[in-house]
């Protein structure tokens, strides 16, 4: 079955009033809802935004997804962590326009990038995009599809029917 809205989806796993199946999905867990609103001196969006709106961040599929009060630091570290990656100076973060929202198993980081709202992984061990080519949205749809989520990671892709069941 196909996620459509993952929306309803993210909001059905932060809803601490439904009982949670057994494992895999209770390895996955979002922390409810910041008090405080989105960093607006961070990039951001309406989707994103969001996104926080239902929870402040937590473990979805491969990703850890930053908590606001950890949101700045987590960004400047990426700054300044890659900005001489490159030997012409050219760093591929620019705090502008790129907000650094989780990092994978691996510790790569999933960046969004304001000006294409596209969303990509940068790969830390060969220093290049993964082309993920992404919108925001369609990132977080394809995040929440049993079908493409499981030939990927087996547990999470179990959450998922386990989630699709609560819907």
């Amino acid at each position: 079955m196909h996620m459509k809205n993952w929306k309803l989806a993210l909001q059905t796993l932060a809803d601490r009033k439904k009982p949670k199946e057994d494992f895999p999905l209770v390895g996955y867990e979002v922390h409810v809802p910041a008090p405080l609103p989105f960093p607006m001196d961070l990039p951001h969006s309406d989707e994103i935004m969001e996104f926080y709106r239902i929870c402040d961040g937590g473990m979805l599929g491969d990703y850890v997804w930053y908590q606001l009060d950890e949101i700045h630091e987590r960004n400047y570290f990426w700054q300044m962590y890659l900005k001489d990656v490159y030997k012409n100076n050219l760093p591929p973060f620019y705090h502008a326009i790129h907000l650094v929202l989780a990092e994978n198993s691996e510790e790569f980081p999933l960046i969004w990038d304001m000006s294409t709202n596209l969303v990509d992984v940068f790969d830390m061990k060969n220093f290049v995009w993964l082309h993920m080519h992404l919108a925001f949205d369609d990132f977080m749809n394809e995040l929440f599809d049993v079908e493409i989520q499981s030939s990927l990671d087996d547990s999470w892709g179990m959450a998922l029917i386990q989630l699709e069941r609560m819907l």
